[in-house]
């Protein structure tokens, strides 16, 4: 039975299941996925259950006087009301080991509809795909720059610690040179003690500001320290975030094209306005590789990659694409009217003829190829994984 009546409508919350279940429920999850349960000792309490670290924390929520809490004094009102703050809070106010937040509920529906937002209508799944996009993108270049951030901090905190460890040989040094000058001064000749004296002032005067730099260098490296220990968390409490909206994005994406939707679309909602690579020449013209070398670059690739080479022993130029699981090839014919694949030549150049079948099926030419020139090889080089990949002659 319910305590909180508030829990029966939250799709966290699986009610009476045993440990064994909820273990399995957060198999292979990223951190911060979370759900609640019946706490197994009953009377109105119940269990977070949380994924850390790769392993699962259970954290009972206790109830009193018509309060929930993880310990005294409770203060929410209804378990839906502390699930809410710690999905905007880190967990570490509660336990500075658990620095994440509630970030990813293990839902009661079904997680295919859960991942497309729960609709079969395709301009929401594509609305949705857009603004996935968006957070993943704002959170992986926030995750970038506190990545840069937390290298420059490290590499301070290494050549900090280096210094010091050079200051402390240096005040070393000067203290037995101190100590020496001490020992010399009484058994110095009278009219060598002035100089000595003057020596030793000067040799104070050193070890004063050795100390005084060696003290800055001290505080300096304790507030990198900190700095760094904050990176670290920032980017651990981000890492589970991006590794989600990654899975959404690759979800959604790979939805939209079993209904229909071309890769090309795709990535106009993702990418919306951006110019398609193949207006750059060199992203698919490699005139200086032959027939076997266009195959090995070709054969890992996606399906319509593509590029351009100069054909053995001629002039001409050859079209090598990946279609199904094979590289094809086809010779383009040239002369004073331009380029094409057969006469009449109507392509004034290379790059008209790879605009026009960018987007038209090269089944024109040839019917056994189903596919346009989709992904210049040079792009797919740089770009490897934008659309659905979450990794990696003649």
């Amino acid at each position: 039975m319910v305590g909180d009546p508030s829990l029966v409508d939250a799709e966290w919350y699986w009610g009476d299941i045993t440990r064994e279940e909820a273990n399995d429920k957060l198999k292979d999850t990223p951190d911060g996925t979370f759900f609640v349960r019946d706490a197994s000792s009953g009377g109105g309490e119940y269990t977070l259950t949380l994924r850390k670290g790769g392993s699962n924390k259970l954290i009972k929520i206790c109830h009193g006087e018509g309060k929930y809490g993880f310990s005294p004094p409770f203060t929410f009102t209804s378990v839906v009301e502390l699930v809410l703050f710690y999905t905007n809070v880190s967990l570490r106010e509660y336990n500075s080991s658990l620095d994440t937040k509630l970030l990813f509920p293990v839902s009661r529906h079904k997680q295919d509809e859960e991942m497309v937002g729960g609709t079969e209508n395709q301009e929401e799944v594509e609305t949705n795909l857009r603004e996935i996009n968006r957070n993943y993108l704002v959170k992986s270049q926030l995750y970038d720059k506190l990545y840069e951030d937390y290298q420059t901090t490290a590499l301070s905190v290494v050549q900090e610690r280096q210094a010091l460890e050079s200051f402390r040989l240096v005040v070393l040094m000067l203290e037995e040179q101190l100590n020496l000058h001490l020992v010399q001064q009484e058994e110095a000749f009278p009219h060598e003690v002035g100089k000595l004296k003057k020596n030793f002032q000067s040799l104070q005067s050193r070890l004063k500001t050795m100390r005084k730099n060696q003290e800055d260098l001290t505080r300096k490296l304790m507030t990198d320290n900190i700095r760094s220990r904050e990176l670290d968390t920032e980017m651990n409490s981000l890492k589970p975030e991006i590794i989600m909206l990654y899975k959404q994005r690759d979800q959604h994406q790979s939805w939209l094209l079993s209904h229909g939707s071309s890769v090309e679309d795709i990535t106009q909602l993702v990418h919306p306005g951006r110019e398609k690579p193949h207006h750059d020449e060199s992203t698919w013209l490699f005139p200086d590789i032959d027939r076997s070398m266009a195959e090995e670059m070709l054969q890992p690739r996606e399906h319509g990659t593509f590029l351009i080479r100069k054909s053995r022993g001629t002039q001409q130029h050859a079209l090598s694409i990946k279609c199904g699981n094979k590289v094809d090839h086809c010779r383009i014919l040239s002369g004073s009217q331009g380029f094409g694949f057969a006469d009449p030549l109507v392509y004034p150049t290379l790059k008209d003829l790879v605009l026009y079948y960018a987007d038209n099926s090269l089944e024109e030419h040839q019917p056994v190829l189903k596919t346009t020139l989709m992904f210049p090889v040079g792009e797919s080089m740089k770009q490897e994984g934008v659309y659905i990949n979450p990794q990696g002659g003649w």
